[in-house]
């Protein structure tokens, strides 16, 4: 099961400004899978622009979940250096926000 937590990010004032999403999975036979391995793992056979577009997709859904309800934070996404020189990603990034 692959989830996003959103661990909270704090103003000097102690209110609570934005969330940085933190891809997280728990496989069903070996447990928790540490994201160092399966990041890594995704970069290494290609499978690292589906899995952050999924998060970007899941990201916004919970950006706008909680806009509905009153909140408005701003939200962080670690991206994969990798992606970053794809400019076909970057495009879909910036239409897709």
């Amino acid at each position: 099961m692959l989830f996003i937590l959103l661990s909270l990010l704090e103003h000097l004032l102690h209110t609570i400004t934005g969330v940085e999403a933190l891809l997280r999975w728990i496989h069903p036979v070996r447990g928790f899978v540490p994201p160092d391995i399966f990041v890594g793992n995704a970069e290494e056979t290609g499978h690292i622009r589906p899995l952050t577009c999924w998060v970007v997709s899941k990201v916004i859904e919970e950006h706008d979940r909680l806009a509905r309800n009153g909140f408005e934070l701003k939200f962080a996404i670690n991206l994969s250096g990798r992606l970053l020189t794809d400019d076909s990603f970057t495009d879909w990034v910036i239409e897709t926000i």
